[in-house]
C-alpha cells in the first residue's frame, strides 16, 4: 500500500472516531429495558427525544403493548427475580398496585412534586411519577353521527339511535378504561349509572378493542361512530384532518394519569431516574405535549385543549388509588358476564 493511501486511510479512521457518537452512559453496560404502556413508536420517540435533549445516548429495548398484559408478563418475571425492566411507563394506579404487592420502586431524590400539579398529590407521588394526563371524551365521526345528534354526556350513549355505535376498550387489556369503569360505578350514583350503565349499554351493541389505538382507528374508519376515547388519540387525527370531532362528558371527565417508575433492583436505575426527572422539566413537558398528545402536569399550566376548552375549567375524576387492587377481580368478572 502506498504512503498516501496509508495517510488517507488514517485521516478515515479519525474522521470516524471523531463522528461516532459517544459510548452508552448506562452504568450496568447493558441497553435500558424499558416496559410500556404507550405504543412503541412513541416510547422511542421519548428516549430519542431525552437523548436529543441532554446529549446522552444509551442502547435500549422497548416492550410495549397492552399494559394488562405487560402486567401479567411482568408478575410472572418478579415472583420468578427474573426481571431486568430499568423504566416502567403506564397508568399511575397500576404502577401503584406493582409497587404494592413487590415492593417495586423507591423514591426518586431528583423528583420534586412541588412540580406537579397539585390536583395530582397522593401518597409515593416520589416513586410513581405522573408526567401526563388522558383525557376522556365521547369522540365521534362526524360523517355518521350529526352534530345535532352527537352524545354530550355518557347517558346518551344508552339512547337506540346509538346501536352497534359505540366503542370502549375492554378493561381485560387497558389501563386506562378502568378510570371510566372507576368513574361509572363507584363515582357516579343513581340511574343510570353503576354496573346498570354498562347492563345497558350492552343492549347497543358496543364494540369491545384491545385499546384505544384500534378504538381510534373503527370511528376514524366509520365502522363505529363513536368511542369513548381519551384526547392523546384524537389529536393527531384531527390535525391530519380527519373525519372526527369530540365532547366532554357533561357528569365530568375521568382522567387517567400516565406515570414512570424506576425498579430500586433493575439495571440503569441512575439513567431511568434522568430520564424521568427530564420529563418533568421543560422540554420533557414540551414533548409530552407535542410528541405524546398528552396534557402537560407541570405546575402552574395553563393547557388548552384543541377544541378551545381550557384545562382549569374541566372538573377532572381522578381513579381512587385503591380501586384497581380492591375492585380488579369483581370488575372483570362482571365485564366477562355482560359481554358474553
Amino acid at each position: 500500500m502506498s504512503p498516501r493511501n496509508v495517510a488517507l486511510l488514517g485521516a478515515i479512521a479519525v474522521a470516524l472516531t471523531l463522528s461516532a457518537p459517544p459510548p452508552s452512559l448506562s452504568q450496568s453496560g447493558e441497553p435500558l429495558s424499558v416496559l410500556s404502556g404507550l405504543d412503541r413508536e412513541n416510547t422511542e420517540e421519548l428516549l430519542q427525544a431525552y437523548q436529543a435533549s441532554t446529549g446522552e445516548t444509551f442502547e435500549y429495548e422497548v416492550q410495549a403493548g397492552p399494559t394488562e398484559d405487560l402486567i401479567a408478563h411482568l408478575r410472572i418475571e418478579l415472583a420468578s427475580g427474573s426481571s431486568d425492566v430499568g423504566l416502567l411507563i403506564m397508568a399511575i394506579p397500576q404502577l401503584q398496585l406493582l409497587d404494592s404487592q413487590f415492593d417495586l420502586f423507591e423514591p426518586l431524590e431528583s423528583v420534586s412534586p412541588d412540580a406537579i400539579l397539585d390536583t395530582l398529590s397522593f401518597d409515593g407521588i416520589a416513586e410513581t411519577v405522573p408526567f401526563g394526563l388522558a383525557v376522556y371524551t365521547l369522540m365521534y365521526n362526524t360523517d355518521k353521527i350529526a352534530e345535532g345528534d352527537k352524545p354530550t354526556s355518557f347517558a346518551d350513549l344508552l339512547d337506540e339511535k346509538f346501536d352497534n355505535q359505540v366503542g370502549l376498550a375492554s378493561p381485560m387489556t387497558s389501563a386506562n378504561v378502568w378510570n371510566v369503569f372507576w368513574f361509572l360505578t363507584e363515582e357516579m350514583e343513581g340511574e343510570p349509572y353503576g354496573w346498570p350503565f354498562f347492563e345497558a349499554l350492552q343492549e347497543r351493541q358496543p364494540t369491545y378493542t384491545s385499546g384505544h389505538g384500534a378504538l381510534r382507528d373503527l370511528v376514524i374508519s366509520g365502522e363505529r361512530g363513536i368511542g369513548i376515547q381519551t384526547t392523546d388519540n384524537i389529536a393527531a387525527p384531527m390535525d391530519r384532518g380527519e373525519s372526527v370531532s369530540y365532547s366532554f362528558p357533561s357528569e365530568g371527565v375521568p382522567t387517567s394519569v400516565w406515570g414512570a417508575g424506576v425498579p430500586a433492583a433493575g439495571d440503569n436505575a441512575e439513567l431511568a431516574e434522568r430520564i424521568v426527572a427530564w420529563l418533568l422539566s421543560d422540554d420533557g413537558q414540551d414533548w409530552v405535549v407535542n410528541g405524546a398528545n398528552l396534557v402537560p402536569v407541570s405546575a402552574g399550566s395553563d393547557y388548552t385543549f384543541k377544541e378551545g376548552t381550557r384545562l382549569a375549567d374541566l372538573e377532572l375524576k381522578l381513579t381512587d388509588v385503591d380501586y384497581v387492587e380492591r375492585e380488579r377481580a369483581n370488575v372483570i368478572r362482571q365485564f366477562q358476564a355482560l359481554s358474553r
